[in-house]
C-alpha cells in the first residue's frame, strides 16, 4: 500500500509540472490599440480621399478669406516697392484713374496663368482709364511670374507687386477671399463695386464690368 501512494504522488508531481509547463508557453492575446494617425485625427490607416476637393469652377483654393468693404477713403495706397521685373514701382503710376483693377494670383496656380493672355489685353485697352495693380502671392518666383507675362506679352500698365507688404494690407484683406485667382474693382475712392470674383474670368467679363461703371 506504501508503495502505491509514492508511485500514486509521483504520477500527480509530474502531472502537475507538465501543466505549468504549458500554461507558461500560453502568451496572452495583445489588447486592441486604437492607433491615432499623426494629428490624433482617427485610427490609423484612415486616408485623405474623405476630403472633398475644391469646386471645379472655383479654381485653386488658398488660405485664409477676405471681407468687402473699402480699401481706405482714397485710393491708390501710397507705396514705394518693386515690381516683378526689378524696377521701382509706386502709387504715382495708378494716380488718376477711375477704376481700379486689383488682381490676387499665384504662379503655381493653372487658372490664374490661363487668363494672363486675356488680362493682358484688358490692361491693354483700357489702362488709360482703369489703374491695374496684381498682388503676387508668391512673390518669391517672381522669375516665374515674368516667363507667365512675357508668354502673355503684358503691357508694363499692368504692374505686379508682392501681395504681403505692408502698404497692400488692406487690398489683401478684401482679395483674399480663400481662392486663387479672385479680383475686386475698385472705384476712385476705394470702395469695392459688386462682389469678390473668384475664379478666371477671362476678358469679356471683365469688360463688361467696366464699361457698366465707366460709361
Amino acid at each position: 500500500m506504501k508503495n502505491l501512494i509514492l508511485i500514486l504522488a509521483a504520477i500527480l508531481l509530474l502531472v502537475s509540472g507538465c501543466a505549468s509547463d504549458i500554461a507558461d508557453d500560453i502568451e496572452t492575446p495583445p489588447q486592441v490599440v486604437d492607433v491615432q494617425s499623426p494629428g490624433g485625427g482617427g485610427p490609423q490607416g484612415s486616408t485623405a480621399n474623405n476630403i472633398d476637393p475644391p469646386p471645379q469652377d472655383i479654381d485653386v483654393q488658398s488660405p485664409g478669406g477676405g471681407s468687402q468693404g473699402s480699401a481706405a477713403e482714397y485710393f491708390p495706397h501710397p507705396f514705394d516697392t518693386a515690381d516683378v521685373y526689378g524696377n521701382a514701382v509706386t502709387d504715382a503710376l495708378l494716380a488718376g484713374k477711375e477704376l481700379y483693377f486689383i488682381h490676387l494670383w499665384a504662379t503655381w496656380c493653372p487658372p490664374c496663368i490661363a487668363e494672363m493672355p486675356d488680362l493682358a489685353r484688358l490692361s491693354a485697352d483700357y489702362s488709360d482709364r482703369v489703374g491695374f495693380l496684381a498682388l503676387l502671392d508668391d512673390f518669391d518666383n517672381a522669375q516665374g511670374a515674368v516667363k507667365i507675362y512675357d508668354s502673355a506679352e503684358m503691357p508694363a500698365s499692368f504692374i505686379t507687386i508682392d501681395a504681403h507688404i505692408d502698404a497692400m494690407r488692406a487690398l489683401l484683406n478684401m482679395t483674399n477671399s480663400g481662392y486663387i485667382p479672385t479680383t475686386i474693382i475698385l472705384d476712385r475712392d476705394g470702395n469695392m463695386l459688386g462682389e469678390q470674383l473668384i475664379g478666371a474670368k477671362f476678358y469679356d467679363a471683365y469688360a463688361s464690368i467696366f464699361n457698366e461703371y465707366l460709361n
